[in-house]
């Protein structure tokens, strides 16, 4: 079966790509592998042959910073393209109105390489930009520490 990645997914990828060209692109995916195909699984084609997941490396670009940006602008926004993000053991969803678009613990999920994005039905055809400020503007750098306050030496009276 050929497949499609849903429109939003493919605007996320490249907006990451574009935004973070040297970045390890090592554990990113699309569709499922073996392992993928004997589960249910986002990765896998559904039955009109949309791919509904991205898998984005962690390393060499703020991932951390992504993966925070993105869910506050799911709770934010009211976007219905994201079904869930897991990220180091957490997962956030719109799933639960008491716990909506915040992460909360999921060991058993894993994915400590690598976010994993899952895509609801309307990201499929609507591949708008996801306005995240990590994917906009100067490159995320570490702060600088402030410079150490001057103090003048007071003088010792002489004997």
């Amino acid at each position: 079966m050929s497949w499609k990645l849903a429109a939003a997914a493919v605007t996320l990828r490249d907006q990451v790509n574009k935004r973070y060209p040297k970045r390890d692109r090592a554990s990113d995916g699309t569709i499922g592998d073996q392992a993928h195909k004997r589960r249910i699984s986002d990765h896998n084609p559904d039955k009109t042959g949309y791919v509904m997941a991205l898998d984005l490396d962690e390393d060499g670009w703020p991932a951390h910073a992504f993966a925070d940006q993105l869910i506050e602008y799911m709770r934010k926004s009211g976007d219905k393209r994201i079904k869930n993000v897991v990220y180091e053991g957490r997962v956030a969803s719109g799933t639960y109105s008491d716990q909506r678009w915040v992460w909360r613990s999921a060991p058993s999920l894993g994915h400590a390489h690598h976010i994993h994005i899952s895509f609801a039905e309307p990201a499929k055809h609507d591949g708008a930009p996801f306005p995240l400020p990590v994917l906009e503007g100067a490159p995320l750098v570490p702060a600088k520490k402030a410079p150490a306050k001057k103090t003048a030496k007071k003088a010792t009276p002489k004997p």
